[in-house]
């Protein structure tokens, strides 16, 4: 009987080890890029403090590390901007939704200072069924007519 007790033992750590490296096959995969936004709209709002509510609509492309996924997306993204009397960026925040060449669909939160920030996954379609990940970005440049540029870098799991 005791020898029964540590074979059983022995197989579920077994099977416990192999659940486990299942799940290091699913692990997060690196990813960094670039987007590049122009404007659509926006709304200024003037709130009492003297302070401003921005709220925008930007359309551009997702430039994605090579080979990924997220190589070139189509990007549509929607948000408000806290920001002082003189316009400077406060806080954002906001949602993308993005749509590759082949049609599949992922969605994407953002919240920042104006400057710095952290994104993340919300789901998708096709390929993008499932995803989860999340990261952080950076504004790069802002032109005077409202287009602007920025980086990111992350992590990501698809469904399997």
């Amino acid at each position: 009987m005791h020898r029964l007790s540590i074979q059983i033992l022995r197989a579920s750590f077994l099977a416990a080890v192999l659940f486990a490296g299942s799940i290091a096959v699913s692990a997060q995969t690196a990813i960094s890029g670039r987007n590049a936004f122009y404007p659509q709209w926006s709304e200024t709002t003037d709130l009492p403090n003297g302070h401003k509510l921005i709220r925008t609509h930007g359309s551009g492309f997702g430039l994605g590390s090579e080979g990924s996924p997220f190589a070139l997306t189509n990007l549509n993204c929607r948000g408000t901007i806290h920001a002082s009397a003189e316009g400077v960026p406060q806080s954002m925040t906001g949602h993308c939704d993005a749509i590759d060449a082949e049609g599949d669909t992922w969605a994407a939160w953002y919240a920042g200072d104006g400057t710095t920030g952290k994104w993340g996954f919300m789901g998708g379609s096709g390929k993008f069924d499932g995803v989860e990940g999340s990261g952080t970005y950076k504004m790069e440049a802002q032109w005077s007519d409202g287009k602007w540029t920025s980086t990111w870098e992350g992590s990501y799991k698809l469904s399997m």
